[in-house]
This record gives structure tokens, sequence and C-alpha cells, in this order.
């Protein structure tokens, strides 16, 4: 991308005689670095096009006006501006590139706050990184909390109803949970003609509550593991939000960061320059550069 440098000079020369100022109205060369600029269309060696534009005029006085109008276009390789006994100063949209809203979008919705790093949006990265983190934690910590009640209840089935826990399904710890006993449970299957969930009355599947109230105490352990391990859908649920939101939002600070990338390059620089007399010659003038 081209960047054009208009810089505007205007000098007042002092202590020079009207007949030094006549012999100015000839082309006037300027010179940055190793280019000589003069009146005129000129290509340097960069193939960076340079227009230098004088105007002189006369006047009658022994303080002659002198305007001149310098137009610079220049590569954004160079991307410097040139100040008389000043040094090359980098430009700051040289030294950064514009990033790439499709790579921050993937980077955030693989990983929440690799685009925000990607985009320099440092705290957004922490934020979305944190909150990735806490509800992975949350989630295993949920499940192994399940999990712990599980085993719980089942052992307490064991002390209780005379469970051999091994080897079980999940269906044979809900039925435990409705009937007293094996005896009573297959009884109610058979009426219902369901033959196929009758259990063998035999050791494996024998179970048999020492009270009601031991296995009413068992049915709501069961039911609080159950719904505490089915939490871990609503962590899912977060985990891709929080996936989405970071895609996102790094979607945003990639634009915003080539935005003022772009902002950088149109802006105004006003200075003083001045040379104090000498041999009968100096200036003072305002210059003006303008970046687009």
């Amino acid at each position: 991308m081209n960047r054009l440098f208009i810089k505007i000079v205007f000098c007042y020369i002092f202590g020079m005689t009207p007949l030094l100022a006549q012999k100015m109205e000839g082309p006037v060369i300027l010179r940055a670095g190793n280019c000589r600029i003069q009146d005129g269309l000129q290509r340097t060696q960069d193939d960076t096009v340079n227009l230098a534009i004088k105007s002189t005029l006369n006047m009658r006085t022994a303080i002659p006006f002198a305007g001149t109008v310098l137009l610079m276009q220049e590569t954004e390789k160079n991307g410097t501006s040139f100040t008389k006994g000043s040094q090359p100063t980098p430009s700051l949209s040289q030294q950064a590139e514009p990033k790439s809203v499709g790579k921050a979008f993937l980077y955030s919705l693989l990983l929440p706050g690799a685009g925000q790093y990607y985009t320099e949006s440092r705290n957004s990265a922490v934020l979305f990184l944190g909150a990735e983190a806490l509800l992975w934690l949350g989630m295993v910590g949920n499940n192994l909390y399940a999990d712990h009640l599980v085993d719980e209840y089942k052992t307490y089935a064991v002390q209780h109803a005379g469970v051999s826990a091994a080897g079980k399904d999940k269906d044979y710890w809900i039925s435990i949970g409705k009937y007293d006993d094996i005896y009573s449970y297959n009884e109610q299957r058979r009426r219902e003609r369901r033959f196929d969930e009758v259990y063998s009355e035999n050791a494996y599947y024998y179970w048999s509550w020492d009270s009601k109230t031991n296995r009413y105490s068992y049915d709501r352990s069961r039911l609080q593991a159950n719904e505490i391990a089915d939490r871990e859908v609503y962590f899912w649920g977060a985990i891709a939000l929080n996936h989405l939101a970071s895609a996102i939002h790094a979607l945003a600070m990639a634009r915003k960061y080539n935005k003022a990338l772009q902002q950088e390059g149109m802006s105004w620089d006003f200075r003083l320059e001045s040379r104090p007399p000498h041999n009968g010659n100096g200036y003072l003038g305002v210059a003006i550069n303008a970046r687009f």
C-alpha cells in the first residue's frame, strides 16, 4: 500500500538581496538521502515517483517571499519522512502488519483467547482463556462429585438391602429403589406380562430392604446423584458459547486493529523549521505533513 506524504513549507528568506532572489528563479534541487528531487517528475532508484513544484515570488523588498510545495509519494517499504537536520523516523504502520480476520476468528473458535492474543488484545485474551479454564475445571469437579454420590448410594444399598453391586446396569439400580425386594418386583412384572424384565431369583440379583425408610433414602440419593451428573450438559453449552463469543470478539478486534492501522496512516503533523542567517540567507517556516 502506497502512502502519500504532502509537505507544504512556507518560508520567509531573510537577509537576502533582490539580486540573490533573482538567482533563485531557476529550478530548485532538493535532496532526501541519496535522492535528488527537481521541478517536475523524476523516478528515483526505488521507483518512487516524486513531484516537486516550486514557486518563487520576487518582491520589491529586501526580504522576498518564497513558497515551495513538495508532494512526495513513497512506498511502504521506505515509510519514512525527512526534515532538515533530522534522522529518518519509521512509520508505525510500517512496523505493524494487518491482522487476518479469518485467522482471528478461527484461532478463538478453537481456543478462546488465542484470537485476542493474535490481535494484541492481551486483557481480553486472559479473560476468555480464564473463563475456558474455569468452565473445564467446573465440569470436571461436578462429574467427580456426581461419581462420589453414585458410589455412596451403591454402598448404602449394599449395607441396607444386601445388594451385590458388581456388574449391575442402570435399570437395576432404579428398580431396587422402587420395590422392597426382588420378589415384589418380579411379581409386578409378571402381572404386566413383561416377562423379559423379570430377574432370576438368585444371589446375584437379590435385594431386600431392611426398612422402607432406608429404601426411600437410597432413592433420594440416587436421584440427587443423577441431577448433578446431568449438569454436565450445561457446562458443555457454556464452553461452546465461550468459544463462539471469543471467536466473534476476536473478529471484531481484528477489524478494529486494521482500522486503527489504517487511520494511523491518515494523520497530520505540524513542525516549525528554521535556519539561522548565514552569509546573507536563512529561513523560518511551518511544515505540514499529511499522511493518507
